[in-house]
């Protein structure tokens, strides 16, 4: 939230790159303003849900630093004090992190296919230490980042924004004429080809180079073997990361649905003259997700009622029955609603807001499930710009 007053000072919301929102908030700072942090939780649900959007919106935000790294350098900017240069300074450069990155996942490759060291000394020497150091950085790692870090996963991370934070950094070379090219939201789907070259590039090297390590010592020719151990399992490492990071692109690049929040209804369901017993498992606001031992055939359209929701008579179609692989005598069937009236929607809203987002997301914070709390809107002060 930021104050009118404030933008009035400064001219308005910055228009000079395509991420206006770091780019204000640093002449905000500029000016003398001071932003307020509330450690509250006031979003939900609003990550890029596909690769493709996902890389849209990362080569926007990396773009962007890279121009204001050009155009307003803050290390230069008047009026920033010495941690805003800092932190605003570090929150554009972590972008060009990516060519380290691309070094480390070539280095078992350079040293397996070429003899080439990234170190110059004493190999036996050295090893030692560097596993070392691997180990006591796992073990940071797990202690800064627990208790939901994972460090495979952060692994998939960083492959999956190398290229496009490297084709970001060509910014800093021409920073004008970018396109502000919009998240993709709602249904899309789409495979971002372009950014599958350095998954697929490094995969195919690190394999070649596990394999060639692996034939190397299963020859005994004796070249450091302590060295081409490491370096073998650094390749698999990297080769297996890159896999799973291209597995993760092609399955989930298509967004079809809203997401739908685990829920435990009761319901009935009527159809042809029949009434059955039924438990929701999902729910959004346009599919239900229904185990049910009998269905018809997709396309049918049903009666559904919801005791705990007082609904009743809600008009429902069969979709097909969706993957299941913990019980494979109840499948799951998911329901379209049809003409969801007002009410309905009312109903439906209060549900999610007063118990399934709560109930969701108690797995992953201290905030304990059931009812959300109403909001006391004179103690839980917006995020504002103040002089």
């Amino acid at each position: 939230v930021l104050r009118r007053s404030a933008l009035e000072k400064v001219g308005g919301f910055a228009t000079g790159s395509i991420t206006e929102d770091i780019h204000t908030s640093m002449r905000l700072h500029s000016k003398g303003w001071k932003s307020v942090y509330v450690d509250e939780a006031i979003g939900f649900m609003l990550a890029a849900d596909t690769p493709l959007a996902y890389l849209v919106q990362r080569l926007r935000w990396a773009q962007g630093s890279m121009q204001l790294l050009r155009m307003e350098n803050p290390l230069l900017v008047r009026g920033l004090s010495f941690w805003q240069r800092i932190s605003y300074f570090n929150s554009m450069v972590v972008y060009l992190f990516s060519y380290q990155h691309l070094l480390f996942y070539l280095a078992p490759a350079f040293f397996l296919l070429f003899g080439m060291s990234p170190i110059a000394v004493e190999q036996r020497g050295v090893v030692g230490v560097f596993i070392g150091y691997i180990a006591l950085s796992i073990l940071i790692y797990k202690a800064m980042a627990a208790p939901h870090g994972r460090l495979f996963l952060s692994e998939i991370f960083k492959l999956i924004n190398l290229p496009a934070f490297i084709l970001a950094s060509l910014t800093l070379i021409e920073p004008r004429g970018l396109k502000f090219r919009v998240t993709p939201k709602g249904d899309h789907y789409g495979l971002p080809w372009p950014f599958l070259i350095a998954p697929i590039g490094l995969l195919l090297v690190n394999l070649t180079a596990a394999g060639t390590g692996l034939s190397i010592m299963l020859m005994r020719i004796e070249i450091h073997p302590e060295a081409m151990i490491l370096a073998t399992s650094y390749a698999t490492y990297f080769a297996f990361a890159a896999a799973i990071s291209l597995m993760h692109t092609v399955e989930r690049r298509y967004a079809d649905e809203q997401f739908a929040f685990p829920a435990k209804l009761d319901v009935e369901l009527e159809a042809n003259g029949k009434r059955q017993i039924a438990v929701v498992e999902r729910l959004n606001k346009s599919h239900a997700f229904v185990r049910i031992l009998t269905a018809d055939l997709p396309g049918t359209t049903m009666q559904m009622d919801i005791p705990a929701l007082a609904i009743k008579r809600l008009p429902v179609q069969i979709m097909g029955a969706t993957s299941d692989k913990k019980a494979k005598e109840i499948p799951v069937i998911k329901l379209a609603f049809n003409h969801l009236s007002s009410m309905h929607r009312y109903i439906l809203d209060k549900y999610f807001f007063e118990t399934a987002i709560p109930l969701f997301f108690s797995r992953f914070t201290d905030v304990p499930s059931g009812p959300a709390p109403a909001v006391n809107c004179e103690r839980h002060q917006p995020v504002s710009y103040t002089h």
